[in-house]
């Protein structure tokens, strides 16, 4: 229920603040990112359960665009690199470009797409934030909070057979 009634404020929320400048800084605040139709929301960051390993980001990407957008990368602030996956019947393969289509929403969370995000900070830690950032075919970047979470959702990621990324 509290999900629901978050939705239907949100956008009335943003809506007064866009007539004053603080849209973008609403947004922000919100865990959101927009751009040109495209909403970035739900970001999240877990991390490793064993230090040296990549943590996963799983986040929500919707185009409310006219026309297909196609994402072609993310990162991951304080992380040295993050790649776009894919798990499929147990086998981990990388994703070179995702195309999105007008209206809609792809959702990257565990056991099927994800973020895999190499080098992790020590400066990030569980219940912080940081950045997330979708870079596009055309150029443009799309970026949104994302929380830290501590380990627990990548255990079943480590027994993965990761020899085909």
């Amino acid at each position: 229920m509290k999900k629901i009634a978050f939705a239907l404020c949100l956008p009335l929320a943003l809506g007064a603040l866009s007539a004053c400048g603080g849209e973008k800084k609403a947004q922000h605040a919100a865990g959101l990112g927009a751009m040109d139709g495209m909403l970035l929301h739900d970001g999240r960051l877990v991390l490793p359960a064993v230090k040296g390993r990549p943590a996963a980001g799983y986040f929500t990407v919707s185009n409310q665009s006219g026309s297909v957008a196609t994402l072609t990368g993310v990162s991951v602030a304080h992380t040295g690199k993050a790649e776009m996956h894919v798990t499929l019947d147990g086998i981990m393969e990388a994703v070179p470009r995702l195309d999105i289509g007008s209206g809609q929403s792809v959702s990257f969370g565990p056991g099927g797409k994800h973020a895999m995000v190499f080098d992790v900070s020590p400066d990030l830690k569980a219940g912080g934030k940081t950045e997330l950032t979708l870079t596009f075919s055309d150029g443009r970047r799309l970026s949104a909070p994302m929380m830290v979470e501590a380990p627990g959702m990548m255990g079943a990621m480590g027994q993965m057979d990761h020899s085909k990324m």
